[in-house]
This record gives C-alpha cells, structure tokens and sequence, in this order.
C-alpha cells in the first residue's frame, strides 16, 4: 500500500484501517447521542416533531450507512479518499 502525503510517497504494508473504525465508532455514538437528546428536549419542550427532525433522522441514517460501507471496505475507502483528496 502506498500513502500519499502531499508530495511525498511512502510505501507502507501497515493496515491503518483501524484509525477509521474508531473514529466511526466514537463519533457514531456521539451522534446518535446527540439526536436522541434533540428528541427528548423537543418532546420535553414543544412535544412535537417538524420537518427539522425528520431530515436529522434522514441524515443520521445516510450516516450510518455510510460509516457502515466505510468499515466494511476500510482500506479501499482510505485509498479512494486518500486519492480524491489529492486532485
């Protein structure tokens, strides 16, 4: 595997994939976390729900989904934006 910083290349066959499970990991928390905290003051509060907090559902789901696909394939998702990044 090679690891492209800025103009430098370092071949390297350390996996370095556990760096986005935990990062996944503790920020998936901390966002289904917050998203429950937003519907319990929201029903503490107001005790209903509008357009806002069924778009946050959305987003939690698409980000879920997304963390979901990056720890399933980390080294081709680390690669891929590794890649992006750099054009």
């Amino acid at each position: 595997m090679t690891v492209i910083m800025g103009s430098e290349t370092a071949a390297s066959s350390e996996y370095i994939g556990y760096r986005l499970e935990i990062f996944i990991g503790v920020f998936t928390a901390l966002e289904v976390i917050a998203v429950g905290l937003r519907f319990w003051a929201r029903t503490l509060t107001v005790g209903r729900y509008d357009a806002g907090d069924y778009l946050i559902i959305a987003a939690l789901v698409g980000q879920l989904v997304a963390g979901g696909l990056a720890i399933g394939k980390p080294d081709v998702y680390v690669q891929k934006t590794l890649s992006s990044s750099m054009h």
